[in-house]
């Protein structure tokens, strides 16, 4: 699984990579494998690199992967001199003319990638008390002794106990990529009835 936060400011933009293994009860194991934190000002180019990168030193191709979650669009800010943009659209074209793109099984510009980068925020994950239960979720993963950090994700290990539930903070951007590269254990057919019955 991976999954992508955008940003524009610096080490804002983070991926991150997990594996899962289905345990047959209510929650799977899930191992933090690697991430990918862009410095100041990184262009899509630039995260397209630094991601394909992360899958290599851990024998990973693109066409490996099972989920790509992305976050919604992250403008320029003007008022803070920036016109950048990041999107799950600007970094896939970035993927597609990569010059290592095709020995990761990723497809040519102009050609939908069979490993697409769906939206992390659609559906239920896109309702109000959804980034809560996502969190809830990932505690209730650690808590129980199955969530494993590599130490070759540093910053995200200072990230979840400094983590307070606001945007735009360093630690957030890290736990946000998290919970988007597990999306879809999260919201399993009985999470998604759980959420639900919040939501009302």
């Amino acid at each position: 699984h991976l999954g992508i936060d955008h940003g524009i400011q610096s080490h804002s933009q983070v991926a991150t990579l997990c594996a899962s293994l289905d345990l047959g009860d209510e929650y799977p194991r899930v191992w933090v494998l690697d991430s990918y934190v862009g410095g100041w000002a990184t262009t899509e180019d630039d995260d397209a690199e630094g991601i394909l990168s992360l899958l290599e030193r851990n024998g990973i191709r693109w066409s490996d992967l099972d989920e790509v979650r992305g976050d919604r669009a992250h403008h320029g800010a003007p008022k803070r001199k920036s016109v950048a943009v990041k999107s799950n659209a600007l970094l896939a074209k970035a993927l597609q003319r990569h010059p290592r793109a095709r020995a990761h099984g990723i497809e040519a510009p102009g050609k939908r990638m069979s490993r697409p980068i769906d939206g992390a925020k659609s559906g239920i994950s896109n309702t109000a008390p959804a980034k809560d239960f996502g969190c809830t979720w990932l505690h209730r993963i650690m808590v129980r002794d199955l969530l494993v950090v590599r130490p070759t994700c540093a910053d995200l290990v200072k990230a979840i106990p400094a983590y307070d539930g606001r945007q735009n903070t360093p630690e957030s951007h890290h736990i946000d990529a998290l919970r988007y590269a597990l999306r879809n254990l999260i919201f399993t057919r009985a999470a998604r009835g759980e959420l639900a019955e919040v939501h009302v």
